[in-house]
């Protein structure tokens, strides 16, 4: 400020001389004459024809860009404006003012520097502007004075001029002769300042420069103007008058808001002037303090409309001629000017002023960086006082203002976006902030950078000037403020770069912040996700989908909800960009292939989600509604992609959707036509029965309609707010009839598409609210739908099916003859592409909507011609949907015909179904009912098998080398329809017995029998002929036990028979290990068909029950072993349709060696038949509580045979004396058992008494007791936490006779408190400890990480690895992934107890909640072993 001060001086003394002196002005005029030759001819011409007039265009085209930068503010911030130019005459009489041609003039009082600056200025304005002015000098000008149509002044009067003006003259005098003065300075051309001096010392004086009269004033500036521009490049006055000229300048023009129509353009013709010879280049060097003052009056001035766009222009151009002139910008200004800068209205939005001051500042941009940097080492110091302490008052010591400072972000943002190397001197006190303690300055640094590096023409530049800071600004993502992440991933919201690698460094940071602890910063990560992808699919990589794939497993539900939207529409936008997935690259396949499998995979997680997977299938992933037939490809696309167990949730959810639809048409068909029991007949008071009975008589239909109404509630999930039973009752109500309609409607498997689409439309614009009915009804519409898939499909899949297998279209009016179209070579050929995804789709359509095929029986029948690998799926699409089928009498027919053609094939399994799809199509047309006596009359279908089972026979005798497959339909005959085989029984025995079971067959069979591994596993390659024939065997004398109509002793020889064939596995040596296993497996399933006849079940021995239940024990090297899971689905099944007893549970509990894969499906089947057994007893404990075989049907019963069979095991003796073993059996099943304090009382009740008891079959034998006593320790030990003890139950404890001896003093032992409790000495070692067994959390655990949402039919090392999976993302951040162990919603076997019947009977009975997570009853077999287990449910006879 020194420095500036003596220079400042220096130009004062020099100035004064300049003004005071004339003959040293004149002649250094006249030194200079030859120099200005060269350019005073164009320099005169524009000065004395005023200024050159602008063209029209020009002057509409600045005020249409002045007109966008008031309408988009936040755009004028971004983009550099262009320099402002001269502003334009805008009165319209007159002729308009041109741009003038910046040029350097001769020195004058303006010192050397800043001559130089200003040179410099103008040289940096724009180029267009330049070329704009040298454009507008070369048009011919036209004269611009304004003539006052007065008199000219008399010349001579000049000399004597302050007497002209002096005396009492009034103010009419003085303007007239003050504009006859400025008409003439007009006329006067630069440097002709001869007979002025006198006029100069009269425009000064105060009579004029002060004058009250706003005219005279504006009078005087004209004419001090013209003055100005006569005397330019001198100054015609000293310091002390410019200083009084200065002032009545800056008054004139601040008054422009002021000046009356008639006197503006006076008024801006002095401005004109000025702006012209850049007169206020020197007001900072006449007096500096006018400088802040008149920045600001000016500013405020500003409009920024139409209407004041000349004005703006105007000030515009003076402010630009003031900050060219500077050497150095006070502090003041820069507030000033900041200050504008920063100003926003409400919302955010610049106001003019900003708009202007960002103008003003980006013209004068590369001039003012030198400045500003001086200004920012201020404006970013710390404001502290001599004391040490923080100022508080309104200024800081360094002249900065406190609110400044306190923007100081905001102006660093302003600044970049007018010239980004403004902030380049903070960049480095930027990053110390990002790093600060102080959470509200890391987030105001954060904040101007994010806008910094969201500019997009910048951005690159930005980051390669500092790459530490942009280093330390992305650690921001991570940072503990909430407030501070929000703002860094609006950042990566708006992120552009053409750097692809910081693109990826910005996703990498993105990806973090799915893991994030606040759900709205995993939503945002969601979104961001899918514009980046969405946007350029190339950078992603498998690496950062993972953890956008898992967002839809989030915790929070509108987290996952987002991430379910989000995934779907960005599956979508790949599908449309790049076409089908077939078509796509690699890379997109490796990450995007998978969203279908994710999305599926969340119907398998939580209730909720399930329909908005639903909404985003249908209405997301798959085209519009009425594009069927596209809708039908996509889809078939989706299907190829998924996962084996992601299509069996899907068709698990198929079947949720069906079961709650049929329970709701069941209701409404309840509602329709109630059956009212009692209702009908007389009305008199006749009836003899009480009072009582008739009002429960009449209220009969309540209850019904309650149960109904229970069967729906059983399928539906939690609703916040109202109970979903209410919901439904709210739902039937004649107030929302018109929805109800609506609801059965889309029920109906013959709307379509579109229809369904218009009915969810309708029904959610009236469920617009957030109550728990709108929900509901949501909920419902979406679930009773028939979307993703339906009867509209099926037409566009058996066309994509005949397309892939090359058949010609179908002519439904030219049936074909199937036997004549069958072609053994074609049949036996197999198919290089496996089974078409439009079959497998047809396939699993026909398990869960049968009916849908009604209009397509002739063409699904066609394809029974086919290869066998297309007619193995094409028979069980017919077996299950035969009663729908509508088929022609001559197709029929053919169809019947080539039926029995395929129970001859190779092939056991395809045989069989083969057979039994022909039963259910020829029961209905070879029977009749006799019109005489109302009889079936069969004789037609009784004849063809028989002639089916003479071919069979007559095959055998030739030495047919397809053994298996007749075996498979002689058993399927012997079961069902045992009578047409009277003929060849013996033939069947010896054949059965003496060739096969316990001789050598002769006979042989085709090696090529296997479909495929997934149907025919059991014909396992690594078996011997005589292996594959003793198993096909086995299955058929079970078979033909079951379907004996008398059972004889010759029965249960044969039954003896097989017993002893598994015994005497073990010692032969013929086979090999896997093969003895596998003959048990299968002689144990055999049986337990074979069972289901009570007549056989009674006869079983204990040693054969314990080898049946041992069964389940057997281990083989084959890790999940299929077969073991068959056997445990046949015992699961049998013992869910009451067809074995109770006591069979043993068997589940001798699996507990088995793989995690194994248990897990154990534990859903026990389960599943433990609360289906508790469930009746809670119904018909009351009605049954008489009845003395009530106690075999507890679970608990099952707990005698198995402690028998654990303790008859040849390794429980050399289990002693740890016995690890067999308290890992022991406490697998209790486990399985025991839920509550009634469970465990009637167990420990069981255990006691069987300590008081004799083993049946060796009375010396203690194992049991010694089992008994482990099985107390480990009741004790793992439910020491629950603390419960034994107690009363209302079960009578019965001892199985066969198993055990029971003394007489134990009649009553279950019912008293003091015999639970004696304590009898123990033969366990006296030292004997408890082996570490895990805890029932542990069991639960590792059950459900390694079962939840596989596939039934998956082996152990999938489990595992899923297992391993579901266990590092629950590591990883339990905070944001939940990880669900299994669905919610599954139909219960029987109906919900009410309140009042569950109070009657205290049943010992697990407290489940009163909402429905009871396991269905029917479960579906895998889908290699449905249709052999299916069979056992075939009508017999």
């Amino acid at each position: 400020m020194a420095t500036r001060a003596t220079r400042a001086a220096s130009e004062v003394a020099k100035t004064k001389a300049a003004t005071n002196l004339p003959s040293i002005r004149k002649r250094k005029s006249i030194e200079n004459d030859e120099e200005e030759t060269k350019h005073n001819t164009s320099i005169d011409g524009e000065l004395d024809s005023d200024i050159d007039e602008e063209d029209e265009s020009k002057f509409e085209k600045e005020f249409a860009v002045k007109k966008r930068q008031k309408k988009s503010p936040a755009k004028t911030q971004q983009q550099p404006q262009k320099s402002i130019t001269t502003p334009t005459k805008p009165t319209p009489t007159k002729t308009t003012p041109t741009k003038t041609t910046s040029k350097p003039t001769k020195p004058s009082a303006t010192s050397p520097s800043q001559q130089k600056q200003s040179s410099q200025s103008s040289q940096n304005t724009s180029k267009k502007q330049a070329s704009s002015s040298q454009q507008s000098t070369q048009q011919k000008k036209k004269d611009t004075k304004i003539k006052y149509n007065l008199r000219p002044i008399n010349v001579e009067r000049l000399a004597n001029y302050d007497q002209h003006m002096s005396g009492t003259l009034s103010n009419e005098k003085i303007i007239k002769r003050l504009k006859k003065l400025d008409e003439y300075l007009q006329d006067k051309k630069r440097g002709n300042t001869e007979g002025l001096e006198v006029v100069l010392e009269v425009l000064i004086d105060p009579k004029f420069a002060d004058n009250k009269i706003f005219e005279i004033r504006l009078m005087t500036s004209c004419c001090l103007s013209e003055i100005f521009r006569i005397y330019a490049p001198t100054l015609p006055f000293d310091m002390v008058v410019l200083k009084v000229v200065f002032k009545l300048f800056t008054e004139q023009v601040l008054q422009g808001d002021k000046v009356d129509k008639k006197l503006f353009p006076q008024y801006f013709q002095m401005l004109e002037r000025l702006s012209v010879i850049k007169v206020f280049a020197l007001l900072a060097l006449v007096d500096s303090s006018m400088l802040t003052p008149f920045f600001k009056d000016c500013l405020s001035r500003v409009h920024g409309d139409k209407e004041h766009q000349p004005m703006d222009i105007m000030f515009s151009t003076l402010l630009n001629t003031i900050l060219e002139s500077l050497e150095e910008v006070p502090t003041s200004l820069w507030n000033e000017l900041l200050e504008s800068l920063i100003e926003r209205e409400k919302g955010g939005v610049p106001t003019a002023k900003a708009i202007f001051t960002h103008d003003l500042i980006e013209t004068n941009s590369r001039f003012l960086q030198v400045h500003f940097d001086l200004f920012l080492q201020d404006l970013l110091e710390p404001e502290i006082l001599a004391g040490g302490q923080q100022d508080s008052s309104l200024n800081s010591n360094n002249g900065i203002s406190k609110q400044l400072k306190k923007k100081k972000n905001e102006i660093l943002f302003e600044m970049f976006n007018i010239l980004p190397e403004f902030i380049y001197p903070a960049l480095q006190n930027l990053e110390f902030d990002l790093e600060d303690v102080n959470a509200s300055i890391r987030k105001g640094a954060a904040i101007v950078l994010s806008r910094c590096y969201s500019t997009e023409s910048a951005s690159d530049e930005l980051i390669a000037q500092r790459p530490t800071l942009y280093t330390t600004f992305l650690n921001r993502f991570h940072d503990v403020d909430i407030k501070i992440r929000t703002v860094m991933m609006e950042f990566s919201e708006h992120f552009t770069t053409t750097s692809d690698m910081e693109m990826e460094r910005v996703l990498k940071s993105v990806r973090d912040r799915f893991r994030d602890s606040e759900p709205d910063i995993r939503i945002k990560a969601i979104q961001i996700f899918q514009k980046y992808i969405i946007k350029n699919p190339e950078l992603m990589n498998p690496e950062l989908m993972s953890e956008y794939l898992e967002r839809v497993r989030d915790k929070d539900s509108k987290v996952r909800k987002d991430a379910e939207i989000s995934l779907s529409t960005v599956w979508r936008s790949i599908r449309e960009k790049y076409g089908p997935i077939d078509d796509w690259s690699n890379t997109l396949i490796d990450c995007f292939s998978s969203i279908p499998n994710t999305l599926i995979h969340c119907l398998g997680l939580y209730d909720d989600d399930k329909y908005r997977i639903e909404i985003a299938f249908d209405s997301i992933l798959l085209p519009q509604h009425s594009d069927v037939k596209n809708r039908s490809q996509v889809f078939l696309e989706i299907y190829k992609y998924l996962d084996e167990s992601n299509k069996q949730l899907f068709k698990k959810y198929l079947e949720e959707k069906k079961s709650l639809r049929q329970e709701f048409l069941a209701l409404i068909q309840f509602l329709k036509n109630p059956k009212v029991i009692g209702a009908g007949g007389s009305t008199t008071p006749t009836s003899k029965k009480s009072q009582p009975q008739q009002q429960q008589q009449l209220q009969q239909p309540e209850n019904d309609i309650e149960v109904y109404i229970t069967h729906v509630d059983n399928l539906l999930p939690k609703f916040i707010g109202e109970s979903s039973k209410k919901l439904v009752r709210q739902l039937i109500t004649p107030q929302n009839k018109k929805i109800l309609d609506l609801l059965v409607l889309i029920s109906d498997i013959n709307t379509t598409f579109q229809e369904q689409y218009n009915i969810k439309i309708s029904i959610i614009s009236k469920a617009q609210n957030e109550s728990s009915f709108s929900e509901f009804i949501k909920y419902m519409v979406n679930k009773l739908a028939y979307s993703i898939v339906g009867k509209e499909n099926i037409k566009y899949l058996l066309r994509g099916l005949r397309s892939d297998l090359g058949l010609d279209n179908f002519d439904k009016n030219n049936p074909i003859d199937l036997l004549e179209e069958f072609n053994e070579k074609i049949y036996e050929k197999e198919l290089k592409d496996g089974v078409p995804e439009s079959l497998e789709v047809l396939l699993m359509l026909s398990q869960v909507y049968s009916n849908i095929f009604d209009d397509y029986g002739d063409q699904l029948v066609g394809f029974l011609t086919c290869s066998k690998s297309i007619v193995y799926p094409v028979l069980q699409i017919l077996s299950n949907s035969w009663k729908t089928l509508k088929l022609s009498k001559k197709t029929l027919k053919s169809t019947l015909d080539m039926l029995l053609r395929l129970t001859q094939v190779p092939q056991p399994t395809l045989a069989r179904l083969a057979f039994k799809t022909f039963i259910k199509f020829a029961t209905p047309a070879l029977t009749s009912i006799n019109s005489t006596n109302g009889k079936v009359d069969n004789n037609k279908l009784v004849v063809t098998l028989k002639d089916l089972a003479n071919n069979l026979f007559d095959q055998l005798d030739d030495k047919s080398k397809n053994l298996l497959s007749i075996l498979e339909v002689i058993g399927c005959l012997a079961k069902g329809y045992s009578l047409v085989l009277s003929e060849h029984l013996d033939t069947l025995d010896i054949l059965l017995i003496k060739k096969i079971m316990t001789g050598v067959c002769t006979l042989d069979f085709n090696q090529k029998v296997q479909l495929n591994k997934s149907v025919e596993h059991h014909l396992n390659n690594s078996y011997s002929k005589d292996v594959l024939i003793k198993i096909a065997a086995i299955k058929c004398m079970s078979n033909y036990l079951l379907g004996l109509r008398e059972i004889t002793k010759k029965s249960h020889e044969m039954v003896n028979m097989l017993f002893e064939f598994y015994i005497g596995l073990d010692k032969n040596k013929t086979y090999n290990d896997l093969e003895k296993s596998h003959l048990k497996i299968h002689i144990a399933i055999g049986l337990l068909r074979v069972f289901q006849r009570s007549q056989y079940e009674k006869e079983i021995t204990p040693q054969q029950f314990i080898l049946i239940c041992n069964s389940t024990s057997i281990t083989t090297k084959q890790r999940g072993d299929p077969l073991i899971r068959r056997l445990i689905e046949k015992l699961a099944k049998v013992m869910i349709l009451n067809r074995l007893p109770m006591k069979y549970m043993a068997a589940f509990g001798m699996a507990a060696q088995q793989p995690y894969s194994v248990l897990a499906l154990v534990r859903k089947h026990s389960t599943s038949i433990i609360k289906t057994r508790r469930m009746v007893i809670s119904r018909l404990a009351a009605s049954l509580s008489m009845a003395k075989n009530l106690t075999e049907f507890y679970p608990e019963s099952s707990m005698p045979y198995f402690l028998y069979v654990v303790s008859h095991r040849e390794d429980f003796e050399r289990d002693a004396p740890d016995y690890i073993e067999s308290a890992c059996y022991l406490n697998f099943f209790i486990d399985l058992l025991v839920e509550e304090a009634d469970n465990y009382s009637i167990i420990h009740t069981i255990f006691t008494k069987l300590k008081r008891s004799t083993d049946a079959l060796d009375k010396k034998s203690k194992n049991h007791i010694i089992a008994a006593e482990l099985g107390l320790q480990i009741l004790t030990h793992q439910y020491q936490q629950k603390k419960w003890k034994p107690q009363k139950h209302p079960i009578v404890i019965v001892l199985p006779e066969k198993f055990y001896i029971i003394h007489d003093d134990q009649d009553e032992m279950s019912i008293d408190d003091e015999v639970t409790s004696i304590k009898l000495p123990s033969l366990l070692p006296k030292r004997f400890k408890l082996p570490p067994l895990p805890s029932i959390t542990d069991q639960n655990n590792n059950n459900n990480n390694n079962s939840t949402n596989n596939d039934e039919s998956e082996k152990d090392e999938n489990n595992n690895n899923n297992k391993n999976e579901n266990d590092n993302n629950n590591d990883d951040d339990d905070s944001t992934t939940a990880v669900p162990q299994k669905s919610k919603i599954s139909k219960p076997p029987a109906k919900k107890v009410s309140k009042k019947a569950a109070a009657k009977q205290k049943s010992p009975k697990k407290k489940t909640n009163k909402k429905k997570k009871q396991s269905s009853s029917e479960e579906e077999v895998s889908s290699s072993e449905e249709e052999d287990e299916s069979q056992d449910e075939e009508v017999e006879n």
